[in-house]
């Protein structure tokens, strides 16, 4: 989970920069997650 120490959402969009549909997986985890999910 490095992505999420990396800055949550931009962690996410460097890891999926050029899969956008990987970036939404992303950020739907890191929804789950906060949410407490």
């Amino acid at each position: 989970m490095q992505w999420m120490r990396s800055g949550g959402f931009s962690g996410a969009t460097t890891y999926a920069i050029n899969s956008p549909e990987v970036d939404r997986l992303y950020t739907r985890l890191w929804t789950d997650t906060k949410t407490g999910r």
